[in-house]
């Protein structure tokens, strides 16, 4: 095929397919970009001042997506579907554990959404999971998100500096979104692996060997539990309820009268 005849054929294939859609058209500039340069360089520059007057002829700050083209060519009163993603991003959120808000009715009668627990995770950085876990293992459990970063500020563990703040910053969140500072816990901490490099690790007599480097990620979820002051109260109503047990045999006492009690010289059925 010449040259002259590559070019009417796309100039042809990009005509019929900027009438169809903005992101169909993009793609044919894509085509006819890659046949028309000669180097990569001249590829890329060429698409992008293409595509960017492609934009600002549609009046597009950004390329849309198929569901909001075909939102945008319904006529009036048609109501426009809802995405995809976005159903999928629903269905994702509803099947995790964590996830759980929870609706109630304001002053005004107005459904509103309250969050109930808040998750938040570290980067992946360069540290065993065999370490790490041991931290979660010390501020889980559901402790009180404030003595976890206690126990985080005076360990003598490296990681525990990184631990503090992702506690921190997960308390300011928790905040954001409408939970209690005061009562929030650390009701679960566990930590799941990630990438392992593989580095060349030089021996003595010739040898060598492969050096890992392992990374992992902390998970941590907050929810709202009990002051310590409500510990307390439950907790002493515990001791009294057991005393009260032993005290009584385990037999709980009724309001039946007595029977025969000055009789003599004993009971008479």
């Amino acid at each position: 095929m010449s040259s002259a005849t590559r070019t009417v054929s796309s100039s042809r294939m990009r005509t019929s397919v900027m009438m169809q859609s903005p992101s169909a058209s993009v793609r044919c500039l894509h085509q006819s970009s890659a046949l028309r340069a000669g180097t990569w360089s001249d590829t890329v520059r060429n698409l992008r001042k293409r595509k960017n007057a492609l934009y600002r002829q549609l009046g597009m700050d950004r390329p849309y997506s198929e569901d909001e083209l075909e939102d945008m060519q319904k006529p009036e009163g048609v109501v426009p579907s809802v995405s995809t993603k976005l159903l999928k991003s629903q269905a994702r959120k509803a099947r995790k554990r964590y996830y759980k808000p929870i609706n109630y009715i304001d002053s005004q009668g107005i459904v509103q959404r309250k969050e109930t627990q808040h998750k938040y995770s570290t980067a992946p950085f360069k540290i065993s999971n065999r370490k790490l876990k041991m931290l979660a293992d010390q501020i889980g459990s559901g402790k009180p998100l404030d003595f976890a970063i206690l126990q985080m500020q005076f360990s003598k563990k490296r990681a525990a500096k990184r631990i503090k703040s992702t506690l921190a910053l997960a308390k300011d969140h928790a905040i954001a979104k409408g939970l209690d500072g005061k009562k929030l816990v650390v009701a679960e901490a566990w930590v799941n692996k990630h990438r392992t490099l593989k580095r060349l690790e030089i021996k003595g007599r010739g040898r060598s060997g492969v050096r890992k480097h392992k990374y992992c990620r902390l998970h941590i979820i907050l929810r709202e539990g009990l002051l310590q002051s409500q510990k307390d109260e439950n907790k002493l109503k515990e001791v009294r309820r057991q005393a009260y047990s032993i005290g009584t045999g385990g037999v709980s006492p009724t309001n039946a009268p007595l029977r025969n009690q000055w009789k003599s010289p004993g009971w008479q059925w």
